[in-house]
């Protein structure tokens, strides 16, 4: 259930739009941490990982649906311009963390045909993986503090760091088509590979329109 979002702060939308602001911080931290077991599941083969990792992200479609529900009602209230653009902002974020979530599952799902298919990465290809992956997870955490506390230096780093992931992306998936030409990698584990990489890098355009919005409030 949601932690912040009390119905008697209705009344009172500056209050209410700042729990919405501390249950999306909260819903975007279960992301990461769903994000962060799908990952250890791809790579450990542990299915109970993988398990948790989707037990996590349908906490977190059940606190989109209660954040969205409680900022209909905010929007009821009589609000100011300034809260209804903060109340846009949210309902924007909301939309963006639920998608960061639904990639984590995806991951999920690659990591059991993974296991369903007994395909095994090369070491290079999950050390690849890790530097990708370690680049996206400072991104969300980050934009979780731009969020909460609207930190412009913040938002330019994390900009800069979907530059890199776009950047990581086309060169991974040439040196992984290398290595597929080159008989090195199973093309199975290819296909797996690809679709992580394509994942980590909408999780990277997620993170960053959190930030590029915060900067139009």
């Amino acid at each position: 259930p949601s932690t912040y979002l009390d119905k008697m702060l209705l009344d009172n939308p500056s209050i209410a739009l700042g729990q919405v602001t501390r249950e999306l911080n909260r819903m975007g931290e279960l992301s990461a941490e769903a994000l962060e077991m799908a990952v250890n599941g791809l790579y450990s083969g542990d299915m109970t990982i993988i398990e948790g990792a989707k037990h996590k992200e349908e906490l977190v479609n059940y606190l989109e649906r209660e954040i969205m529900a409680y900022l209909v009602e905010i929007s009821q209230q009589s609000l100011t311009d300034n809260q209804s653009r903060r109340l846009n902002y949210l309902f924007e974020c909301t939309n963006d963390i639920e998608r960061i979530g639904d990639h984590a599952d995806n991951i999920s799902e690659l990591a059991e045909y993974k296991i369903d298919n007994k395909i095994a990465f090369t070491e290079m290809a999950q050390e690849e993986l890790n530097e990708m992956y370690s680049v996206i997870k400072e991104m969300i955490y980050d934009a979780l503090i731009v969020v909460k506390e609207k930190n412009i230096e913040i938002s330019r780093k994390v900009y800069e760091k979907e530059k890199l992931v776009d950047l990581m992306e086309q060169q991974l998936r040439k040196s992984h088509i290398q290595r597929v030409s080159e008989g090195l990698c199973n093309p199975r584990a290819g296909i797996v590979f690809l679709d992580v990489i394509s994942n980590f890098e909408r999780i990277a355009d997620h993170s960053n329109n959190l930030c590029v919005r915060a900067r139009s409030l």
